[in-house]
């Protein structure tokens, strides 16, 4: 039977969306095979020829870059937020603006970081984006730590678990419990925290980095040296 062109092109969107998954769940442990699906991703967008298509394609590829190549995943954030705008295709704009405020963040460049996530939090309001919510908060408290203004960080901290919890994300109450467990005082309750936000973050496959962090942040509370050891190699 002929197929329609509407049903063709949905096929597509729908494999591009789907190769975008698997290139996001294997960009740490198997970043080459991260790379070939963003590739298949940006290649099934050029026959598709929409802008959604492009869009998500683009930033697939972004994300399968290793945190080596900067200017790359730049190049791809940039053309796929460029394009949401032009064609007013509101959804994937806060993931975007999160993604790049992580990449001036790590450029040392902290204000147009919370610039870029004050937009990003503005816009998934309204779009009642609670998980980009969340974690734009926790960025924005990971800043405020960095720059140890621990009272401000605590606030985001806290606010980015609140959504999360009253949205049950399990991702998101994973990373905003590893944000709280580094401001407590005591390494007992620090691990308790930790753990908790690790029993969370265990259930995301697309959680692993996040996961990492917590378990190194878990080791360092360690006095024991095999304790600390073990926790370090799970990361």
């Amino acid at each position: 039977p002929t197929i329609s062109n509407d049903s063709y092109d949905k096929r597509l969107l729908d494999s591009i969306k789907k190769l975008d998954s698997l290139s996001f769940a294997n960009r740490l442990t198997h970043n080459f095979i991260s790379q070939l699906y963003a590739d298949k991703a940006v290649k099934l967008a050029k026959s598709l020829n929409s802008s959604e298509g492009y869009i998500i394609a683009w930033s697939a590829k972004a994300k399968s870059f290793p945190k080596s190549l900067p200017d790359s995943e730049y190049l791809y954030l940039t053309k796929a937020l460029n394009l949401a705008g032009k064609a007013n295709i509101l959804i994937p704009i806060p993931s975007l603006l999160s993604n790049l405020s992580l990449l001036y963040y790590s450029a040392n460049n902290s204000q147009k970081a919370m610039l870029l996530l004050d937009s990003c939090i503005l816009l998934a309001k309204k779009l009642k984006n609670y998980q980009v919510i969340s974690l734009a908060y926790n960025q924005l408290g990971n800043i405020h730590y960095d720059a140890l203004d621990s009272a401000v960080a605590q606030r985001f901290y806290d606010s980015a678990y609140k959504i999360a919890q009253k949205h049950l994300l399990f991702r998101e109450s994973g990373v905003a419990l590893g944000g709280l467990a580094k401001m407590e005082k005591t390494p007992k309750k620090q691990r308790e925290l930790g753990k908790e936000a690790a029993s969370y973050l265990q259930k995301c496959i697309s959680a692993q980095d996040a996961l990492a962090g917590v378990l190194i942040n878990i080791g360092y509370t360690f006095t024991n040296q095999d304790s600390s050891i073990s926790y370090n190699l799970a990361a």
